[in-house]
């Protein structure tokens, strides 16, 4: 087995019957590669449509899940970033799914390594004589089963990263628009800056409150209508301008 699988290259022994057996996955769980098997295209490949098609009906089950919302991860104050429910729940999903991916991986290499080692050996005695080349063409069928099922595997694998992928990238959408919404207010907060800076902050102030000012007895109304244009660090300072009038 590969070093991936946590062998150290040499291949296992199994039985006939061993390189042949389908992958049983853990209680709740279920395997990745379809059965039966879809066909290879000329190049070796499974159908790009085929794939597509097998990713749908895989999110579509609830097998793989879907990123929660933006507006869904907002953690309660102080929390950290492990205490937001639908976070932790998805990330939880895909180390699960990630670590299933790996077992069934490592599942179909063993018997793909056996397989053709099997099959190397059937050629070798065959060709000195120790058996005959009829007993070559089943280990041949054998060696070629475990190719197509590892080799669909890893195309299932390599699909389902793009998946993740792509869906990734609806969270992208959503933090560009709020860093559009934040070039905003940050323009506007700037030019509220600039005025609360200025040393004239509090002759300055009380102008505009005078121009929204028609009775001092309506000076909340006031308040609420400078809340447009200032941000709220200066409503104090509004408030405390207008009581001293």
């Amino acid at each position: 087995m590969s070093t991936f699988c946590g062998g150290n290259g040499n291949i296992p022994a199994m039985t006939t019957s061993q390189m042949q057996l389908p992958y049983t996955p853990s209680l709740g769980n279920r395997a990745f590669l379809p059965n039966p098997l879809p066909s290879l295209n000329n190049d070796g490949f499974v159908e790009d449509s085929w794939l597509q098609q097998y990713i749908n009906s895989l999110q579509s089950s609830g097998v793989l899940p879907t990123p929660p919302p933006l507006k869904n991860l907002a953690s309660s104050p102080g929390g950290s970033p492990d205490s937001n429910e639908p976070l932790a729940n998805y990330t939880a999903r895909m180390r699960t799914i990630a670590e299933q991916i790996k077992s069934e991986y490592c599942f179909y290499e063993s018997q793909y390594f056996a397989a053709v080692d099997v099959f190397l050996q059937s050629i070798a005695d065959a060709s000195v004589g120790n058996s005959t080349s009829n007993s070559v063409q089943p280990k041949l069928d054998i060696a070629r089963g475990a190719n197509q099922r590892i080799t669909v595997f890893t195309q299932v694998v390599n699909a389902i990263s793009k998946y993740n992928y792509t869906q990734t990238q609806n969270w992208n959408v959503e933090i560009n628009s709020m860093n559009q919404q934040f070039s905003k207010n940050a323009a506007l907060l700037r030019e509220q800056g600039d005025i609360l800076n200025k040393s004239t902050a509090a002759a300055d102030l009380n102008k505009r409150m005078i121009s929204y000012t028609v009775e001092k007895n309506k000076a909340n109304t006031n308040l609420l209508s400078l809340y447009t244009i200032l941000n709220a660090s200066a409503i104090a300072m509004l408030i405390y301008i207008s009581r001293s009038q």
